[in-house]
């Protein structure tokens, strides 16, 4: 909704924005926060594996800065941020999300605005949060990949 802070802390965050972690050899096994991989993916999507075991995966960058922000970003802003990342994945690895967005044109994590930033340079707890590997053009909402 237009101009409204988010929860903080983000209550979302109990069951969603991450990876878990399960063994497919194990029987009844439950979610829990303690099976939680990763924090901070909006809608990570499509994990894959390359030949060093790493474990990489896209995810889709927020949406409505423009709508929901219109006095910090203007609809042609929106139309270009923020970045879809492609991520690589490691026990306890916190990509920020909803506090943080990434910022294609800078190159980094910017504070989003339901969490005080200001649309563009505020960075705030997003400097302690990991940056993904590559990032993508705003909305691509990358589906697949295969290494």
């Amino acid at each position: 909704m237009p101009d409204v802070p988010g929860n903080n802390p983000c209550t979302e965050l109990q069951t969603r924005g991450g990876t878990w972690r399960y063994d497919a050899n194990r029987l009844d096994q439950h979610f829990s926060p303690a099976e939680r991989f990763v924090t901070g993916l909006r809608n990570g999507k499509r994990i894959s594996f390359d030949t060093e075991g790493r474990i990489f995966a896209t995810q889709h960058g927020r949406d409505q800065l423009g709508q929901n922000w219109p006095k910090l970003c203007t609809l042609m802003q929106n139309a270009q941020q923020p970045a879809e990342e492609l991520t690589i994945e490691r026990q306890g690895a916190d990509f920020g999300w909803p506090e943080c967005y990434y910022d294609r044109f800078q190159h980094k994590l910017v504070l989003a605005p339901e969490y005080g930033g200001d649309g563009a340079k505020a960075v705030g707890v997003c400097a302690k949060k990991d940056a993904p590997v590559a990032a993508f053009p705003a909305h691509w909402a990358p589906n697949d990949m295969l290494i």
